[in-house]
């Protein structure tokens, strides 16, 4: 994919989170306090902007992915606001919509195959309980059918540094980042190549590696956590739950350390950049609100 139209996702993925962040910050505001109100234009620019970044996550590799990170981030920022910030308890009601949500991602889940030419045929509910649900079996058949370790160490666990590192030319490294597939159900008709987040750090460093970068993974993230709830502001919850579906992918495959790249530093970034920009016009039309 062109370079600028990689830094053109970046942007449409920051204006996502960002704008999220703050409509879902007011409109549970609005439940608060019911004194405000929200201009129903700008609600509706925003869904529109929501849809448009979540769309055009399909036109790159792993867009149904990246689709479900953002699910992700919107249902970890609204309960950080629901609980956290705004002090609403988890009532019956609440319990009720929670499952309501998950039972529609499972749906859409399914129904998201064609987009990413794949098929299947079985049902949703086979289908969407075998991709939670086969990581375990298939790191088990891993480590018996294939204790080989990695020809370069840490390439698994540290892909996005070697690629990096590629891409400038320090060092050749043109792995395809994907990993073998294991066949399962009838006939093998059902496969999978995830296995957990266990699988890169077990076959680059073994056992003791795998305890060792699963603690600090967890002491990193805890520490994120804490800093983003003390935040001031809205940025720092927009940038933690920016990355908290790796909370989530950690059953599938490893996301936390090959977050170590260019790519991130350049997310990072142009989130900032684009927070402070809506914040130089939210003030400017007189609409900053106390918390933002």
């Amino acid at each position: 994919v062109n370079f600028v139209v990689k830094q053109m996702q970046k942007i449409c993925n920051a204006f996502n989170i960002i704008i999220y962040t703050y409509i879902c910050s007011k409109m549970l505001k609005i439940k608060k306090y019911k004194n405000e109100k929200i201009d129903k234009s700008e609600l509706a620019i925003s869904i529109i902007i929501l849809l448009i970044s979540l769309l055009q996550t399909f036109l790159f590799n792993g867009g149904r992915s990246i689709a479900f990170h953002f699910i992700v981030s919107y249902i970890g920022i609204y309960f950080f606001y629901y609980i956290y910030i705004y002090k609403f308890k988890l009532q019956k009601r609440s319990w009720i919509k929670i499952i309501g949500v998950l039972a529609v991602i499972i749906v859409l889940y399914y129904l998201m195959l064609p987009f990413v030419g794949r098929k299947t045929k079985y049902n949703s509910i086979i289908y969407t309980t075998f991709s939670l649900g086969v990581s375990v079996p298939s790191l088990d058949l891993y480590i018996k059918e294939d204790n080989s370790k990695s020809n370069q160490i840490g390439e698994e666990t540290f892909s996005g540094l070697f690629y990096t590192l590629n891409k400038f030319k320090i060092i050749k490294y043109d792995k395809p980042l994907t990993h073998e597939w294991y066949s399962f159900g009838d006939n093998g008709t059902l496969s999978s190549n995830t296995f957990t987040s266990l699988r890169s750090y077990y076959k680059d460093y073994g056992y003791f590696g795998l305890i060792i970068l699963q603690f600090i993974f967890g002491f990193i993230i805890t520490l994120a956590y804490l800093k983003s709830k003390n935040s001031k502001n809205m940025l720092g919850y927009i940038i933690y739950f920016n990355y908290f579906y790796i909370l989530i992918e950690q059953i599938r495959d490893e996301q936390f350390y090959s977050l170590i790249n260019v790519s991130t530093i350049a997310n990072v970034v142009i989130t900032i950049a684009i927070y402070y920009i809506l914040i130089k016009i939210q003030e400017k039309r007189g609409l900053l609100q106390s918390g933002v």
